[in-house]
C-alpha cells in the first residue's frame, strides 16, 4: 500500500536531508543555506538541492513484526519502504501472555450476574470467602457489573468457585499455547487468538 507521506530535501547525491509532513498548502520550505521557497516545485532543483515527494510503501500483513524501514530515491521521488518479519517464539509468548490477561480479567456472569474478575476483585471474593468461614452466617452486599446483591455464603461459594474455574481455564489455555508456540505449531499471532477463541 502507498501513502503520501510529505515533500523531502535531497542533496545531488539522492540523500535525504529534510523532510516535511504533507500539507495541501505548505508553509514556507526553509534550504539548508536558509533560503525560503514560499511556493516550492516539485522535481526542481534549488541552490543543489531537489525537492521532492516522500512516499510510504508498506505490506502490513496483519500479524506480522515491523523491524525497520529504507529509504530509497526513484528518479522522482523518496520512497520508505517499511520491512516486516514474522514474530518469534518470545513474542508470541508474550503475546500470548495479554490476550490470557485480557481474558481472564474481562469478567464472567454468574446466575445472570456479571461478576468482575480483574486481580483486585478476584481478591476481594477471596476475602468474602475467607470472611464467610470464619462467619458462615454472614451476608454481604457484593457490587456485581449490574449492581449491588446481597450475597450469603452459598452464593459467595457459587461466584468465587466460577471464577477460579475461569481463571483457571484461562492459564490452561495459555500454558497449552506455549507448547504449541515451543513446537512451531503455533507461529502467528493470528493463531495464539484462536487458541483462546
Amino acid at each position: 500500500m502507498e501513502q503520501k507521506l510529505g515533500y523531502s530535501l535531497i542533496d545531488k547525491d539522492n540523500k535525504e536531508i529534510k523532510y516535511w509532513n504533507y500539507d495541501p498548502q505548505p508553509n514556507p520550505i526553509i534550504l539548508p543555506n536558509g533560503d525560503q521557497l514560499h511556493a516550492p516545485v516539485l522535481n526542481t532543483y534549488y541552490s543543489g538541492y531537489q525537492l521532492v515527494e516522500r512516499w510510504q510503501i508498506s505490506n502490513n500483513t496483519p500479524g506480522l513484526v515491523q523491524i525497520g524501514q529504507t529509504i530509497s530515491f526513484d528518479g522522482q521521488k523518496i520512497i520508505v519502504t517499511i520491512d516486516y518479519r514474522d514474530p518469534d517464539q518470545d513474542e508470541l509468548m508474550q503475546y500470548s501472555a495479554s490476550v490470557r490477561y485480557n481474558k481472564e480479567t474481562s469478567g464472567i456472569v454468574v446466575s445472570n450476574n456479571f461478576i468482575y474478575t480483574d486481580r483486585q476483585s478476584q481478591s476481594m471474593i477471596t476475602g468474602a470467602i475467607a470472611l464467610m468461614q470464619l462467619q458462615p452466617n454472614t451476608v454481604i452486599s457484593f457490587k456485581t457489573g449490574g449492581g449491588f446483591i446481597s450475597a450469603n455464603s452459598q452464593t459467595m461459594t457459587e461466584i468465587a468457585s466460577a471464577v477460579a474455574s475461569h481463571v483457571e481455564n484461562c492459564f490452561h489455555i495459555e500454558n497449552g499455547a506455549a507448547s504449541n508456540i515451543q513446537s512451531n505449531t503455533i507461529t502467528t499471532f493470528a493463531e495464539v487468538d484462536q487458541a483462546y477463541n
